[in-house]
Order: structure tokens, then C-alpha cells, then sequence
């Protein structure tokens, strides 16, 4: 969904708007991927570090999974929902 370049996200996640829920609270709209979870590449290259940990780093060739879009946050024990307009949401419900 979100191909990456050497230089970063690609032109495909560029103007998303991601809009978060937790219970009644709205967190403030994701709109620079990147200034919320850091660089892509800080991302494959700690991924690559782990791979060479266990006897394996990274080549060509690979699909690497970095994970998240939004950063990690505490569970209040509500419906959590993050949508990207266009492309769809998903939502869960915490307990404590």
C-alpha cells in the first residue's frame, strides 16, 4: 500500500490524512506520515541490524513489514479506530 523509495515514502502515501480514534477522543489528523513514526529508512535499517543479530541481514529481494503507521499509545479500554479516507478503516475495541 505504502511502496518506498531510497529516498523515503514514495508519491503514494504523500497527502494521506489519517484520522484517529480513541474512545470520544480524536487524536489531531496524521497528515506527514514521517513526522510521526520517523524516517522509513531508520525503520529498515534497525530491521536490517536485528536480521544480522540473527544470522541474516537483509538482500535484495526481500519484503520487509515495518509495521505501523501511527505511533504506539496507551489503551484507555475503548474503540480504537484509525480510517484513511479512500482507502478504508479499521477499528478495535480494548479491555483493560
Amino acid at each position: 500500500m505504502f511502496p518506498s523509495t531510497n529516498k523515503g515514502w514514495s508519491d503514494g502515501a504523500k497527502g494521506l490524512e489519517i484520522h484517529i480514534r480513541q474512545g470520544d477522543k480524536t487524536w489531531d489528523p496524521a497528515t506527514d506520515i514521517e513526522a510521526k513514526i520517523g524516517p522509513i529508512i531508520d525503520g529498515l535499517n534497525e530491521c536490517n541490524r536485528v536480521a544480522c543479530a540473527l544470522g541474516r541481514g537483509i538482500v535484495k529481494g526481500d519484503i520487509v513489514l515495518l509495521g505501523s503507521v501511527i505511533p504506539p499509545h496507551p489503551s484507555n479500554g475503548s474503540k480504537f479506530s484509525v480510517s484513511i479516507p479512500g482507502i478504508g478503516e479499521v477499528s478495535l475495541n480494548f479491555n483493560q
